[in-house]
């Protein structure tokens, strides 16, 4: 519940914007998101949450700044079930979660541990519906789920970044004989947040789009290298050679 969420730490990425902004890439494969949940727990969504919060990690002390027991909070927008019958060309509501970000913490499965726990808690009070029956819906699209997210009224208060993570088609999609390559969410900045990260998987791979304001975001594309490089290095936990290391439990309360 928003209104019972403390303020959300201050933070370099949370600025007076400006009109400018700048777009960086990253791109991983769904199975290697799916070995690391597999192997750990919890969602892809989770893992996601904690590759973002390593990149930001590495992006803030690549600026010499101090994060030390810093945990900001990441505003994650999720489809619940509609007041409808919920038929397969229902347009679903989107509500938000809020997640942490423990970019204090040097370990990664402390991380995604911190993240996969809060997550499993705000979904089991809320009728969140699957990216099958999400993606079901004729009035689907990533854009217009966007869209849908930005029209939410926010907590300005409570989080530092967006993070979306919106399920796209896993079959190659055609145009008149041309197979579509990449596809690229485009998320949208407010407030004084700096970054807005949004993730659509497609054919195999997930895609994030990082969307940064040009003035006050400085190196957004080593941001976008920190999520390839943060999945890789939980990927490596998670093989056999690892040594069975698995993530600590996580806290009962936040």
């Amino acid at each position: 519940v928003v209104s019972r969420l403390s303020p959300a730490p201050a933070s370099p990425l949370n600025v007076p914007i400006g009109t400018h902004r700048t777009l960086a890439y990253a791109r991983v494969p769904v199975a290697d998101l799916k070995r690391i949940k597999d192997r750990f727990g919890g969602t892809v969504n989770d893992v996601v949450l904690a590759a973002v919060a390593g990149a930001v990690r590495g992006w803030l002390l690549d600026r010499g700044t101090e994060v030390e027991g810093l945990e900001l909070r990441a505003a994650v927008p999720v489809a619940i079930a509609s007041a409808g019958r919920g038929g397969p060309d229902e347009a679903r509501p989107i509500t938000m979660l809020y997640a942490p970000l423990s970019v204090g913490e040097a370990d990664p499965l402390v991380r995604l541990s911190r993240v996969r726990h809060a997550m499993s808690t705000s979904l089991a009070a809320k009728r969140t519906v699957g990216a099958d029956t999400w993606t079901a819906s004729s009035s689907f699209g990533v854009p217009s789920v966007l869209a849908q997210a930005s029209r939410v009224p926010l907590a300005d208060r409570h989080f530092n970044l967006l993070v979306a993570n919106v399920p796209g088609p896993q079959a190659a999609m055609y145009l008149q004989g041309r197979q579509l390559r990449h596809t690229l969410a485009v998320p949208f900045l407010s407030g004084d947040r700096a970054l807005a990260i949004a993730a659509t998987s497609y054919a195999g791979w997930v895609e994030f789009g990082l969307l940064g304001d040009q003035d006050k975001l400085p190196r957004i594309t080593l941001l976008a290298a920190g999520i390839e490089s943060t999945v890789a290095e939980l990927l490596e936990l998670a093989q056999p050679s690892s040594n069975g290391r698995r993530p600590p439990a996580a806290p009962r309360t936040l």
